[in-house]
């Protein structure tokens, strides 16, 4: 890709006064119809209010993306009917895939630790838009010039209890700042290049079968190049949701060929430790596994379907969770779907 100058630029959205859903165009706010959108964080900010007066506590570091119940961001261009939905997930399965993407693991902030009736937050979301081990992640971006709108919608303003132990009652005064990092003078328009994209699909964890297959279907479009996973034990509360020994193995296949074999969820955890290493924090990441795809998948071959073992014996180490009902595996797949004939360069 040319080389162009990167700047930021930043917006502060207010929640709505109704507290429901808010859609926000970027493109007309941002000022980006002439710029490439080269990164993107979402950065949420507010104040956790205790029922009767008690301390809230158990918050785990995602936790205030659980403020928000949804969010997702659409590009459109009215000549050419073109739509693509970059992304449409929880704010709080974006954060440790945008976050280990991006190197740096921003901490959640809290004044008192939870000793209060009132406590402010700060949760730092990076918008995963490219893998950093993809040999074409320079070349991966959303050239603004191709849409007339990229609208950010927010779904439900609202506290979501289940993510603390105790005392969650509301959150106040929340805001939302985008700033996004845009390229002048970069690549000219009609470039070969890849536009983000990012697929998330949950699935169930809660069956006696050792080789789940049901919902088991991970579509994207254009090429995966990451892919993300996170299991949730629906019976815990605060960093007791997520979990290492209640996923035992995963495999994925796209009709007869392998795209991850077998392997176990703690082997790829610490893998992924070793892959990505994101900085300031000194606490063990439980429960979230990414696995670089190289080469990429093809979408074009169809979805692929992910088996996934919940029976098998945990390996020494990991305390065995027992399936249940709503215990659900998060999956998150970062695409790059190729534009302008760049799927020469795979």
């Amino acid at each position: 890709m040319a080389a162009g100058k990167l700047r930021k630029v930043s917006r502060i959205y207010n929640r709505s006064a109704s507290g429901g859903s808010q859609s926000i165009d970027l493109y007309e706010d941002l000022g980006l119809a002439n710029f490439i959108l080269f990164n993107l964080t979402l950065i949420i900010r507010g104040t956790m209010t205790a029922t009767g007066g008690g301390a809230i506590s158990g918050f785990h570091r995602d936790a205030p993306a659980g403020m928000i119940n949804n969010w997702k961001l659409i590009g459109h261009y009215e000549p050419t009917g073109k739509n693509r939905t970059i992304f449409d997930m929880p704010p709080q399965q974006m954060f440790y895939p945008g976050n280990f993407s991006n190197g740096v693991f921003h901490a959640l902030l809290r004044t008192s630790s939870g000793a209060a009736a009132t406590d402010p937050f700060r949760a730092t979301v990076p918008v995963p838009l490219r893998d950093p081990r993809f040999k074409r992640a320079g070349s991966t971006y959303i050239d603004c010039r191709d849409f007339e709108s990229l609208n950010f919608d927010i779904k439900n303003w609202a506290a979501d209890a289940d993510l603390a132990t105790t005392n969650l009652a509301s959150v106040q005064s929340v805001q939302i700042e985008v700033e996004a990092e845009i390229m002048e003078n970069g690549p000219a328009q009609g470039d070969p290049h890849f536009e983000p994209m990012i697929a998330y699909k949950e699935m169930p964890l809660s069956t006696t079968s050792n080789k789940l297959t049901d919902s088991g279907q991970l579509p994207w479009d254009g090429f995966a190049t990451a892919l993300w996973v996170q299991p949730l034990d629906d019976s815990g509360a605060g960093d007791a949701e997520r979990v290492n020994g209640l996923l035992r193995t995963f495999e994925v296949k796209q009709g007869s060929r392998g795209l991850i074999d077998e392997i176990g969820f703690d082997a790829a955890l610490r893998a992924t430790w070793s892959r990505y290493n994101p900085t300031l924090t000194t606490t063990e990441v439980v429960g979230v596994v990414g696995v670089p795809l190289s080469p990429p998948w093809d979408g074009r071959d169809g979805p692929a379907i992910m088996r996934r073992d919940t029976q098998t014996a945990v390996v020494p180490g990991v305390t065995a969770i027992t399936p249940a009902a709503g215990d659900t595996l998060f999956n998150t797949v970062i695409g790059a779907d190729p534009v302008n004939g760049a799927e020469r360069f795979i």
